[in-house]
């Protein structure tokens, strides 16, 4: 069971929500939350619950309230014991409790790890703390929680300075400082920023109105510390200067050669937008609310979003088939089972320690266990899960499985450097061969092409595993997918200044056809269906059709957060939105 305060609040059992019942129900579970396996006194609950102004028939609507929550969480959680009530959490299962471990494990001395850790734990907020209920409930509690966020925010933002993010840091740090303009420490971070962009003028004018409002609105003066950086401003202290940021390419190449593990590259956005977890989609006449962690279903035609599905954590892969869309949840090593009509969602579990890639065919979904090293078999009809026999790596650690694809009469998995073909109705691997270190892999027409680190694409006969072809690329190629005889392939973003690439090349001799050039974006994810190409942007949201017929590539639609799945089938496409990138 999971109890989120972070945000609205939330009980989840097995994947599914509980109702808490009305007002004031909600109100006494959450303060006995804030407490968590502490005695509450049914005094201090009734001055709660009734803003110190309790009706006669007060202990009795307590004991009542009570009642209640014992029916819907179990008799076990809610215990009375003297002189009130206290409820059961185990570890790990009150986002607060989560929140508080992570914040209090950071090494501010190992910026890259505080920058993680920190991130992971910003990313259990869904919004203000018990946002839900009325104002007057628990005000000192939710006081507190929020500065323990804002505390997090900051030592997160010092990090990512730290890392030479700060360019990416300017826009939510101009936000957050609207929000909290007496805030001094954001304001400081917000003047690094700007300074370490060659922004020195706007530094010194961000510094300029903090001081303005500091004195009207307190009739203070700035602190030391946003002194002492003025002075450090004026005189180009060398101090100031930034580090080097990561490189772009080297994120790119990360984001897509390896499991998407906590988070990976990229700001968090922390304007209003994050603290609520929701934003409105783009291209709507009635918008639909598309919120982090989720799946949200577009019209090809239009963009217009007609669905929003969250799945619980961050979805990394989805593949269609059996009139579902079928979707890996890498937080909690399920995959959710949405129904492509009624938009209902199954969470499926049992399937090991990690999921990482997902395909369907031969009547089955089969899923790529990541870390764990497995592949599985889950039957559509039952949804039971069933185990694929791999056979031995010869090596004292399981080699991971991050990709799993479905095609000329096979199901393909590479293990480690491994490329592994499977009987589909024997669940058991039949041969296998290796390959180069790889990025990605397609199957059909009766090979398999594998896009390689060392830039290059080699086709391999998928009955004999010999290798046919191979073609050098200008660049590192992702995502390789098959659309009629061509393979397409996504390059990196930057080669030529302001454009990213998409490659055609001819699926038999792998010589180039065609370039479509997308803006400067870092597209993550490729997917055939509706008789186009689909790709996603994952700074930006946009959602981009490339048309094989003309070669050209049009942004149909945006969604909110960072989208970094995506599938087409039945005139929608499906794209996997997460609340932040690594």
């Amino acid at each position: 069971m999971e109890f989120r305060i972070l945000g609205p609040l939330e009980v989840v059992d097995d994947g599914r929500e509980l109702a808490l019942g009305g007002a004031k129900q909600r109100a006494l579970l959450a303060l006995l939350l804030l407490h968590a396996n502490s005695v509450v006194s049914r005094d201090r609950l009734i001055d709660e619950l009734w803003d110190a102004d309790p009706p006669e028939t007060a202990r009795t609507a307590l004991q009542v309230h009570v009642s209640q929550l014992r029916k819907a969480l179990g008799r076990e959680r809610i215990v009375t014991q003297a002189p009130g009530y206290m409820v059961r959490v185990e570890p790990g299962e009150l986002d607060l409790g989560r929140f508080e471990r992570l914040c209090s494990g950071v090494d501010p001395s190992d910026s890259a790890s505080a920058a993680e850790t920190l991130r992971a734990a910003l990313l259990l907020w869904r919004g203000p703390p018990l946002g839900d209920l009325d104002g007057t409930v628990a005000r000192a509690e939710r006081g507190r929680l929020e500065e323990q966020r804002l505390l997090a925010l900051e030592q997160w933002i010092d990090a990512e300075l730290a890392l030479g993010r700060h360019a990416e840091l300017v826009p939510e740090l101009e936000g957050l400082v609207r929000a909290n303009s007496l805030r001094e420490r954001l304001r400081a971070q917000l003047m690094l920023a700007l300074y370490r962009c060659g922004r020195q003028a706007d530094a010194l004018e961000a510094y300029r109105q903090g001081r303005q409002l500091l004195s009207h609105e307190l009739g203070l003066e700035p602190g030391e510390e946003l002194r002492r950086l003025e002075k450090a401003i004026l005189e180009h202290d060398e101090a100031l200067s930034a580090p080097a940021a990561p490189a772009r390419a080297e994120r790119r190449r990360r984001l897509a050669g390896r499991p998407l593990l906590a988070v990976a590259a990229g700001a968090i956005l922390l304007t209003a937008a994050l603290v609520t977890g929701i934003l409105l989609a783009t291209r709507s006449s009635e918008p639909i609310l598309v919120r982090a962690n989720s799946v949200a279903a577009l019209e090809a035609e239009t963009g217009k979003v007609t669905a929003n599905v969250p799945i619980g954590g961050r979805p990394v892969a989805i593949a269609l088939g059996g009139g579902s869309a079928w979707v890996a949840d890498a937080d909690n090593s399920t995959v959710s089972r949405i129904d492509v009509k009624t938009k209902e969602r199954l969470p499926i579990g049992g399937l090991g320690s990690d999921v990482h890639d997902l395909a369907f065919g031969f009547g089955s979904l089969w899923v790529a266990g990541g870390n764990s090293g497995t592949v599985s078999r889950v039957d559509p009809q039952t949804n039971a899960t069933e185990r694929v026999d791999l056979g031995s790596t010869g090596q004292r650690l399981p080699q991971p499985v991050f990709s799993v694809r479905v095609g000329a009469g096979a199901v393909w998995a590479m293990r480690g450097n491994e490329l592994l073909r499977i009987d589909p109705s024997e669940a058991r691997v039949t041969d296998r061969r290796r390959i180069p270190p790889a990025e990605g892999f397609a199957v059909g027409l009766g090979s398999v092409w594998v896009a390689t680190e060392d830039e290059r694409v080699v086709r391999i006969d998928a009955r004999t595993l010999e290798t046919l072809y191979g073609h050098e690329l200008p660049q590192l190629g992702f995502f390789p997918v098959l659309e009629g005889r061509s393979l397409w392939l996504v390059g990196s973003p930057g080669l030529d200044g302001d454009v990213t690439r998409v490659w055609r090349l001819d699926a038999s001799t792998l010589t180039q056809r065609a370039i479509v050039a997308l803006p400067n974006v870092p597209a993550y994810g490729l997917a055939t269906g509706n008789g186009a190409l689909w790709t996603v942007d994952v700074d930006t949201g946009g959602v981009w059709r490339v048309d094989p017929a003309t070669e050209r590539a049009t942004r149909i639609g945006r969604v909110p957060h960072h989208p970094v799945a995506v599938a087409a089938g039945d005139g929608i496409v499906w794209v996997g939105v997460q609340n932040d990138l690594p």
